[in-house]
């Protein structure tokens, strides 16, 4: 093995000791807010038309969107970030645990299952090796930023550095063939610029009940945002592209934004191709008169690589595909 790769990978492993040395990943969990819905309100609701080539516009490149109703300027710096939030997913690594836990009888069948999994990612490019490919404006106030970027672009003064935390949890209980599942996921992201040492900031908590949306939190800047009174109702014209062949991931509803839609399906996706890295720890079962117990563990702690391979929206629905990679394994 090469000195450079070997000092390299040594580096690496040092980095990730410290870097999820602080709580066990149940202490994290237990600090997950309890789900909350939202009381209603009026709603008003928004028609917003998509350019006919928006699902070919976030097939390629590195895509952020905005939140609805923002003044332009911070729609822009919020758009821009979520576009290195997509970029940073290239070069992450995450820890997680699962729990199964079955209660079976001749009568009756009960199970749970609880699943974390905590996200960390960063990227530190010149300002010059990033070049903003195309900016959309919708009616709704939503800034689309597609850049393109090259990370091999010559070191220079101006720099930014993006950092990146998402904590995903879901939780699904079956009593007699009766089926609930939870989901949160927390997004924290913040961007520095060289000079700068404030920068921006912002915190996502999106909470899902029988992959359903109950309610968002969102604070950016310190200040919380809140377009739960909108509710988005996108169109395009009918020969635009809407095949949806090959995304086999469930969509997500646009009626919250585009953004709530796509980040959720890049999130849950990544969710599901994490899962297979963990590795089972514990196993353990116990049978007594007409009763099963069992219980089993599987945790992980890997680096991954996530890339956005496409996008396609049809019928107030967005349908993302990712491919996930594990280097080294």
């Amino acid at each position: 093995m090469p000195v450079r790769q070997l000092v390299f990978i040594l580096t690496f492993q040092i980095c990730c000791v410290g870097l999820f040395s602080q709580n066990s990943i149940r202490d994290v969990l237990n600090t997950l807010p309890d789900i909350k819905k939202k009381q209603s309100a009026a709603l008003t609701s928004l028609k917003v038309m998509l350019p006919c080539d928006f699902s070919d516009y976030i097939s390629n490149g590195y895509v952020g969107i905005s939140e609805p109703r923002m003044d332009s300027a911070k729609a822009y710096q919020q758009a821009y970030m979520r576009a290195l939030s997509v970029y940073a997913l290239q070069n992450s690594l995450a820890r997680g645990m699962s729990d199964f836990f079955n209660d079976a009888t001749a009568l009756s069948t009960s199970s749970n299952y609880e699943e974390f999994c905590e996200l960390k990612n960063e990227c530190n490019l010149a300002v010059s090796s990033i070049k903003v490919l195309n900016t959309i404006q919708l009616k709704s106030g939503e800034i689309i930023i597609k850049l393109e970027i090259d990370s091999t672009h010559p070191k220079s003064v101006e720099r930014i550095r993006f950092n990146g935390s998402i904590e995903l949890y879901n939780k699904e209980t079956e009593v007699d063939g009766n089926n609930k599942t939870n989901s949160k996921i927390y997004i924290k992201t913040s961007v520095i610029y060289s000079g700068d040492t404030k920068g921006h900031s912002e915190m996502m908590t999106y909470y899902l009940s029988n992959n359903r949306w109950i309610s968002q939190d969102l604070v950016y800047d310190s200040l919380k945002i809140d377009n739960s009174r909108f509710k988005l109702f996108y169109v395009t014209e009918p020969n635009c592209k809407n095949d949806t062949t090959g995304f086999d991931d469930k969509p997500f509803g646009t009626m919250d934004g585009l953004w709530f839609a796509f980040a959720n399906g890049i999130y849950s996706a990544l969710s599901s191709q994490l899962k297979p890295q963990f590795l089972k720890m514990k196993q353990v079962g116990d049978r007594f008169e007409n009763k099963l117990i069992s219980l089993n563990r599987e945790s992980g702690f890997f680096q991954f690589s996530s890339t956005l391979i496409g996008g396609i929206y049809f019928e107030n629905n967005l349908y993302t595909k990712i491919k996930t990679e594990f280097p080294g394994r």
